[in-house]
């Protein structure tokens, strides 16, 4: 072998191939959190919600879909999953798993285009890491795909920006229209963002119109499912289940961006703020369109529902965590002398994987798990299960569909749809006379409770624990009771 081929690199050995792997471990590591994160619950309410709209078909699902207040591709794809590989938990959180993954490798793509090569590694392991995405990569929900669709809008919006070809306007129209299609929050970030570029390009008259243009086609694409959402919109704006933002909400949400830990919301706060005043005027417009997108629409979310809207929820608001990684990881490109960098990100990424390694899975879902076996055990046929609430009603429908009758103990009348309306026939739905009918009956009864955001459920539990024989606490937020039948009890 000559000199010169004993000096040259093998291809294995070049940077590129080594960044080559390294991408791929990261994505390794971020598949494998995910995945883990999907066994360590079963469903809760909205996933399994998810899953029996994306049972009925394509007309049933477009009309649960219409008395609901989401778009149909999440529903439409789930259902597609569904037919694909079964109903098993963690095949039907699989989507999401791979929309979470691919959305750390397009934050990593999107902070080393936008900021360098480090900064692209650091956000792309702060999302891997982040205990808040993890848990959202691997819902039955839309989260994991919008917010890919996000990540890739923003990212084809700044290169056309600065570049302006054909392909980055195509990827991003079509990142857009299937966010549109996916969540109506997607109307105001993206507002948002054509917002922010057309103050950028207020003195390039003929690029402006493009701009104006590529939103403009977006929206074309959004007509058909217009009438949908106009009557949808008409249908519950005065039912909603998102309460008025408090002030402390605000940290609550900079808390959870920031790893659950309250004490690096200022330092955080300060590095995402870094990008903004360091750099070139390249790098500070690059960070401004990240600020814009990710905490523009949160700021407007806030008043709005302050005022009477439903727009601020707090995981809706999770949409801004891979800009967030972004912002951070360029604060730390921005930062002098390279081993500080390196010492400062590997501690902020060691901490974020702490934050994971403590953190535990949804309560909700682990508790009405643990009700569901203690009454699997000990229900006898002919025993009548009355949920208190439709978040424990679905869950034992779902995980134990044959081991009780089940009733859903309304103590108001009507059920709004945000309660999964659409699933709870008149058949079900029992009165406290029809309870009490069942107590003089002289049945055993069984009552379950979970607490959650929706409406006030207290009065039925109290009704249940009222005549309830035992009562067991399976966590904080559920509650089984056990009744022997009355012959004193009044019927209906």
């Amino acid at each position: 072998m000559s000199p010169a081929a004993q000096r040259s690199p093998t291809v294995a050995n070049t940077p590129a191939a080594r960044g080559g792997w390294l991408v791929v471990v990261l994505l390794g590591v971020a598949a494998a959190l995910r995945l883990r994160e999907a066994t360590r619950s079963p469903q809760w309410f909205d996933e399994t919600y998810s899953l029996w709209v994306a049972r009925l078909g394509f007309p049933g699902m477009m009309r649960a879909i219409a008395a609901d207040i989401h778009p149909p591709l999440h529903f439409m794809l789930l259902s597609w999953w569904r037919a694909l590989g079964g109903e098993s938990d963690v095949w039907l959180r699989g989507s999401s798993v791979v929309f979470g993954v691919a959305t750390v490798l397009a934050t990593w793509w999107l902070a080393r285009r936008a900021f360098g090569a480090e900064a692209g590694w650091v956000a792309g392991a702060l999302l891997a890491f982040h205990r808040t995405h993890i848990h959202f990569s691997q819902e039955i929900r839309f989260y994991a795909m919008l917010w890919l669709l996000y990540t890739l809008a923003v990212t084809a919006a700044l290169r056309w920006l600065e570049r302006g070809r054909r392909g980055d306007a195509a990827l991003y129209v079509t990142a857009v229209a299937l966010a549109f299609y996916t969540h109506y929050q997607s109307l105001l970030v993206i507002g948002c963002v054509g917002l922010w570029g057309a103050i950028v390009l207020a003195r390039e008259p003929r690029r402006l119109a493009a701009w104006v243009g590529l939103h403009a086609i977006a929206l074309v694409a959004f007509l058909p499912i217009a009438p949908m959402f106009l009557h949808q919109f008409t249908q519950n704006r005065d039912s909603h289940w998102i309460q008025p933002p408090h002030p402390s909400d605000v940290l609550t949400l900079l808390r959870h961006l920031s790893f659950g830990a309250i004490y690096l919301v200022p330092p955080l706060l300060a590095l995402a703020a870094l990008p903004l005043f360091r750099g070139d005027a390249v790098h500070r417009r690059r960070a401004s369109l990240l600020w814009t997108f990710a905490f523009l629409p949160i700021a407007i979310s806030y008043l709005l529902t302050a005022r009477g809207g439903h727009l601020y929820a707090e995981r809706y608001m999770f949409f801004a965590l891979p800009a967030w990684c972004v912002l951070i990881a360029a604060g730390f490109a921005s930062l002098p002398w390279r081993q500080l960098r390196v010492v400062a990100a590997l501690g902020l990424v060691g901490l974020a994987a702490r934050s994971w390694a403590l953190s535990e899975p949804y309560a909700e879902a682990v508790e009405l798990g643990r009700a569901a076996s203690g009454v699997a055990a000990r229900v006898q046929p002919g025993d009548v299960v009355f949920s208190a609430d439709t978040h424990s009603l679905l869950f034992f429908m779902q995980y134990l569909p044959h081991a009780a009758r089940y009733r859903l103990l309304l103590t108001q009348p009507g059920l709004p749809y945000y309660e999964g309306a659409v699933f709870i026939p008149d058949s079900i739905r029992a009165t406290p006379a029809q309870f009490d009918s069942v107590r003089a009956a002289g049945r055993a009864w069984w009552g379950v409770h979970a607490r959650h955001a929706g409406i006030d459920t207290r009065p039925a539990l109290e009704l249940l624990k009222t005549h309830a024989t035992t009562i067991e606490h399976p966590g904080r937020i559920v509650t089984v009771v056990y009744g022997q039948g009355d012959s004193s009890a009044a019927g209906p």
